[in-house]
């Protein structure tokens, strides 16, 4: 007899997991714990070598969950970190902490300790390589169980579970996929299986090394912290970095995507975890997105799983994302197919709805990308113009650049509370990176035999581009043999004339990916256009590296085989589906290489708090004031007045102030605070505005009036400018939200059946 699902039986199994759930969460925010020691209460012990190791009394983590440990210390005048550790009794698995820094400009620290099992007990290590026995002091360890993030995060867990397990249930047993065609089923299984599979290397207990992976994880970091500290909304100016100086990366590098992650690690998952749940989500809409435009663009749902399976194992795409540790640009990928399918249906639409759909799909790629990585609208948009020169003819007889102009329009109204703050930066600060040159790239390109390669080096740490010594250590700079296959394959439809419909369309997008490649490669005369065409030169090198045209490459290849689908489906079916057969299991063949390559061979992160230990981009310096030494900031740290000027008391948050300031000078004089200059703090006194100016180093720098005597607090306030464009932006993505679902714009209401 089959059991089957009704509305008491949804309700019990309801009323189980709230109960369920709220005595997680009571058993959690019910508990407390406190538990400390002094300087008088370390062990030292020197080691044979020199080195010193200081141990703590011995601590017991009564229950799981989430505490803090702080860290009270003085490093003396050394210049070298400390480092601490969490050393368990038993094994290591039952306390969740990597290796804390104890920066020797700092005097504490504060981390999270991920107890995975009650009554643990554990020392804390402060192992010393640089500082002789009697420059280190440790004033006091603090040990504090916070209940409310645990509380949260292990809520949240079972609420998960439980939504993973009503959905199973309902699949087996409910009757909410009676009506969904068998084809249809087994193409949501592919496109899950697509999903899990490119996410393997983030199944394991600790996060896989990227080139740029502790920058982003320190501004999802700087994120979190400025979001804790409740100053400012979105978070613009980041107070993480540069000891407390704050850094504009908030300003000038689109992070919307980045407040998911940020929050999840702010109520109390570790850092690793929120990261991790932000890619698979990623690589999720990148899947399914992928699949919805290209079923757009095919009306066929295997030319779309086809077409998302290359593109979505595009090697470049995997390099981006996993040896690079590139997120902003693996992000543009999931927003890619959609400025194709909106090119797409503007230019193929035959009537109004389609290429008003076009629209709509163009403005959302596009304001996405500027959401996550402004370099990648660049590359788009150098292709956009090609596309629009190529179709020229097309856009103006039939008046389809209007829609193109729309999109435009849309685009900018969706992103104008990202553009205006980036505009106004960069207009009116000498920051480093309007500054600095643009530099020559061509040494940086591909070389061919790097395209066609199958062998990948999925572990490399660095680039080779100033010296010509061969490939050995450069990572994967590839999109990959099926794309390679794929492009060559539309060639080969061309020149024995099996194009028909759509030939003039490969046509263009065939010369399309060879200037997509040849950009790519060391051969692109780069040099040459720098030395006679300055100004264009400026716009295509602004990108940094050559090879990040491969990301166009990618989409531009992934749409020949799409096309080749469309133009021979109906001619020679079984040798067609041989053909992608054999397309597809390359594919899948190298990007499984890679995968396990990766998975093997690169070490990894544990990165169970904050990104504090990853120093590496620590001084980044592209975001901050032209001739500001980073340096600078490790020791000078305090407020430093001008003679005659008192401070008495001063109390910071985030980046901050209120002072009470007394002026003993016959004359206007001032006072520095550890923070940059950027544009947008204001300084109040109790009788007016103050004037800000940039200081030493570019700190600010407060006047304060002769005699003045009172006080002073200084804010970082968003001009009204940046609000009114936040709201505009804001109010666009409500309004194209709601359009969409009164209109039911969804790209294709049959696949949804």
């Amino acid at each position: 007899m089959r059991f089957e699902m009704n509305k008491k039986t949804i309700v019990i199994i309801l009323a189980i997991e709230i109960l369920i759930s709220i005595y997680v969460c009571v058993h959690a925010w019910s508990y407390e714990m406190t538990v400390g020691c002094t300087m008088d209460d370390l062990h030292f012990e020197k080691n044979d070598d020199g080195t010193m190791e200081i141990l703590s009394p011995m601590f017991t983590f009564d229950r799981r969950g989430i505490y803090e440990l702080t860290i009270s210390y003085n490093a003396g005048d050394s210049n070298e970190d400390i480092y601490a550790m969490v050393i368990p009794e038993r094994e290591s698995y039952a306390l969740d902490s990597e290796e804390i820094p104890l920066r020797y400009y700092k005097s504490s620290i504060s981390a999270r300790i991920y107890c995975r099992a009650a009554y643990t007990d554990a020392h804390i290590s402060v192992h010393d390589d640089g500082i002789g026995e009697g420059e280190l002091s440790i004033h006091n360890i603090q040990v504090r169980y916070l209940n409310r993030k645990t509380a949260v995060y292990y809520t949240s867990l079972v609420f998960f579970f439980f939504l993973v397990l009503d959905v199973i249930i309902l699949m087996i047993l409910g009757k909410c996929f009676a009506g969904i065609s068998r084809e249809s089923k087994l193409m949501g299984l592919m496109i899950l299986g697509i999903i899990l599979f490119i996410n393997i290397p983030m199944y394991a207990d600790y996060l896989p090394k990227g080139h740029d992976l502790s920058f982003h994880l320190l501004r999802i970091s700087g994120i979190a912290e400025g979001l804790s500290q409740g100053t400012q909304f979105p978070v613009r100016i980041q107070s993480y970095w540069y000891n407390g100086y704050g850094y504009a990366v908030g300003v000038c590098y689109g992070d919307s995507l980045l407040y998911l992650p940020a929050i999840m690690y702010l109520v109390g998952y570790p850092l690793r975890q929120a990261y991790k749940v932000f890619i698979f989500l990623m690589q999720a809409f990148t899947v399914l997105g992928a699949y919805l435009c290209f079923k757009e663009i095919s009306h066929d749902k295997r030319a779309a799983l086809s077409g998302t399976l290359v593109y979505s194992l595009s090697i470049w795409r995997l390099t981006d994302l996993y040896t690079r540790g590139a997120v902003g640009e693996a992000a543009a990928f999931a927003f890619l197919p959609f400025v194709a399918s909106g090119f797409w249906l503007i230019l193929s639409g035959q009537d109004k709805i389609q290429r008003r759909r076009g629209i709509l799909c163009l403005a959302f790629g596009y304001a996405g990308m500027i959401q996550i990585h402004v370099l990648s609208v660049i590359i788009v948009g150098v292709f956009s113009i090609l596309l629009c020169l190529l179709f020229i003819g097309k856009l103006f007889k039939e008046k389809r650049i209007k829609d193109v102009l729309i999109g435009a329009l849309l685009t900018c109204m969706l992103s104008i509370g990202v553009l205006v703050p980036l505009a106004d930066y960069y207009m009116t600060l000498p920051l480093q990176i309007k500054e600095g040159s643009v530099g020559l790239i061509q040494a940086r390109g591909v070389y061919i035999t790097e395209l066609l390669s199958s062998v990948l080096n999925t572990t490399s740490s660095e680039y080779i581009f100033t010296e010509d010594i061969g490939r050995s250590a450069e990572m994967p700079m590839t999109v990959g043999l099926a794309l390679i296959m794929a492009f060559l394959l539309g060639i080969c439809v061309l020149i024995i004339g099996g194009a028909g419909k759509y030939k003039k369309t490969l046509i263009k997008l065939e010369i399309l990916t060879v200037l997509a490649i040849f950009m790519s490669l060391t051969f692109f005369p780069y040099d040459w256009i720098s030395d006679n065409i300055p100004g264009i030169y400026r716009i295509i090198a602004s990108v940094q590296f050559p090879f990040r045209y491969l990301l166009m490459a990618s989409l531009l290849a992934t749409m020949i085989f799409i096309l080749f689908q469309m133009e021979m489906r109906n001619l020679r079916p079984e040798t067609v589906r041989l053909v992608i057969m054999i397309i597809c299991s390359i594919s899948i063949w190298q990007a499984l290489s890679f995968i396990s390559n990766y998975s093997n061979g690169q070490q990894g992160y544990r990165i169970a708090n904050d990104a504090c230990e990853l120093n590496e981009y620590a001084d980044a310096s592209e975001y901050i004031l032209a001739g500001t030494d980073g340096g600078y900031t490790r020791r000078h740290y305090t407020i430093e007045a001008d003679e005659g000027v008192e401070v008495a008391t001063a109390a910071r948050i985030n980046m901050n102030y209120d002072l009470y300031v007394k002026n003993n000078n016959a004359k206007t004089t001032g006072l520095e605070l550890p923070v940059f200059a950027y544009k947008g703090f204001e300084a109040m006194s109790e009788e007016g505005k103050l004037d800000i100016t940039a200081g030493k180093n570019n700190r600010i720098r407060l006047e304060i009036p002769s005699g003045y005597k009172g006080r002073i607090s200084v804010r970082f306030r968003e001009p009204v400018y940046w609000r009114l464009a936040e709201l505009c932006s804001l109010g666009s993505w409500m309004i194209l939200f709601i359009y969409i679902i009164l209109n039911r714009l969804t790209p294709n209401k049959e696949m949804m059946r």
